[in-house]
């Protein structure tokens, strides 16, 4: 009789061992869905465009407020036309795809493409334009610096950069990896 109850008792003692290993990690995975991850910084990207655009261009905050209602007016123009250059480059793919491509299907889908590419290069001019509008005599000077900047982060490899004058005060940006 001993050895049974001492085996009832093991039998016990282990079956509460499991429910409590059960609940800590029913209780440790319950906690971690729930924690939310804090970001390094909370800063929206506004925000860190307005810091920009007043570190670089001495904005206000009425000139920054302008800059949002011009970017709103100008995503507003191009998202609608983005839409459909992904419409017409994924028909143009398919239509390279197919078993016996129709050469000239794809040159009116690549037509269509540039003009409405070309469309979206005005509303880009417009914006430019309506930035101009916002600043200052003296603020002009450093948005054309400043976009001028922009353009030439964004050119292709092996396009030769201009070499132009840096405005006194603004360093250099480091040399492209190969």
């Amino acid at each position: 009789m001993g050895m049974k109850r001492t085996t009832v008792f093991l039998l016990i003692l282990i079956g509460v061992l499991v429910v409590l290993n059960v609940l800590l990690l029913a209780t440790i995975w319950n906690r971690q869905l729930s924690v939310q991850p804090i970001p390094d910084r909370p800063v929206e990207r506004n925000g860190r465009v307005h810091h920009l655009l007043k570190q670089e261009l001495g904005w206000n905050d009425e000139q920054l407020w302008q800059f949002d209602q011009e970017r709103r007016r100008l995503r507003e123009q191009t998202l609608p036309v983005l839409e459909e250059i992904h419409r017409l480059k994924r028909e143009m793919f398919d239509a390279s795809m197919g078993s016996s491509p129709d050469m000239d299907r794809i040159n009116k889908l690549a037509a269509d493409i540039g003009e409405k590419q070309a469309l979206m290069e005005q509303y880009t001019a417009q914006h430019v334009v309506s930035l101009r509008a916002i600043c200052t005599d003296d603020q002009r000077e450093k948005l054309a610096n400043f976009l001028q900047e922009l353009l030439q982060m964004g050119r292709p490899e092996g396009m030769e950069r201009p070499v132009r004058p840096r405005p006194e005060g603004r360093r250099q940006p480091p040399p492209r990896r190969q």
